[in-house]
């Protein structure tokens, strides 16, 4: 089954429905698969493009080797933190398995401090990237890259926003889906 996974500030005003009391048979756990899913066939797509760049033109412009390490470092990052939510945190909702404070700070601190990590190195990417606007004469292929990019920061913006206001908040409730 293909999931289509809109925006998600457009998936949350849809009025059909209501996130705050999302069940594992509506549309929220679909829509962490969905983000998953996206995340990670489109970093290894936006990491090759971005090799495939500096490869031709990081003589000519150091910054791009500066950007792939960023990417790589972030990539690295997210892999993690969608594994590590995916292995500790979502079973516990779709279970129904509820934790103490201490159990869910135990959970959740090292998500939000992955959040802290990704949110750093996405403003970094955009620095190096000048604001995903691609410089003068750039090829196709930086272009590619400069849109990568900025898609790459929509959605993982989408998901941690998705965590900070339901996830989060559900497992600190010890509430499920």
């Amino acid at each position: 089954m293909t999931v289509t996974v809109e925006p998600f500030a457009q998936r949350l005003e849809d009025s059909s429905v209501d996130w705050t009391i999302a069940t594992p048979n509506n549309d929220c756990e679909e829509l962490v698969a969905g983000l998953r899913d996206r995340l990670l066939a489109d970093l290894p797509r936006t990491g090759m493009l971005l090799y495939r760049l500096v490869e031709g033109y990081g003589s000519q412009h150091p910054e791009l080797a500066q950007l792939l390490e960023l990417f790589s470092r972030l990539s690295g990052d997210v892999k993690m933190h969608l594994a590590h939510e995916q292995a500790a945190v979502l079973p516990r909702l779709r279970d129904g398995n509820a934790c103490d404070a201490d159990e869910a700070a135990e959970l959740l601190l090292p998500l939000e401090a992955e959040q802290h990590v990704a949110r750093h190195l996405l403003a970094e990417i955009r620095a190096r990237a000048l604001d995903y606007r691609p410089p003068t004469g750039a090829c196709v292929t930086h272009r590619q890259v400069l849109i990568a990019l900025e898609s790459l920061e929509r959605d993982l913006n989408d998901l941690f926003g998705f965590e900070d206001n339901i996830l989060f908040p559900k497992v600190m409730q010890g509430s499920h889906w």
